[in-house]
C-alpha cells in the first residue's frame, strides 16, 4: 500500500485496490461445508484514494465487485453481458 500511495502522490495516479476471497470456510477443509453459513459469506476489502476513513458498506455480494471495478475503469457495462451485481460506489 505504501507503493500505491507513493504512485498516487508522485505520479498523480488513482488506484482502486480490491481484495477478496472466493468463499468462506471453517477449519482448513472443504468437505461437507456447503450448507454451513460461514462458507457462504465472503469478505472483501475495497480501497479508493478519495475515502479518508474506513466505511462499512451494507450487505455486499461478490457479484458487485466486477461492476464496481468496471465503473472505476470507466468501462460501460453492456446489458448483453447479463452481469449480476451493482456498482458499490
Amino acid at each position: 500500500m505504501e507503493v500505491v500511495k507513493q504512485r498516487e502522490s508522485v505520479f498523480n495516479e488513482q488506484w482502486l485496490v480490491v481484495i477478496s476471497t472466493d468463499h468462506g470456510g471453517e477449519g482448513t477443509g472443504h468437505g461437507n461445508q456447503y450448507d454451513l453459513p460461514q462458507t457462504r459469506y465472503v469478505w472483501s476489502i475495497l480501497r479508493r484514494p478519495d475515502l479518508a476513513t474506513s466505511t462499512e458498506l451494507p450487505i455486499v455480494n461478490s457479484v458487485d465487485l466486477l461492476p464496481t471495478m468496471l465503473n472505476w475503469l470507466n468501462i460501460p457495462v453492456q446489458s448483453s453481458w447479463n452481469l449480476d451485481g451493482v456498482v458499490l460506489f
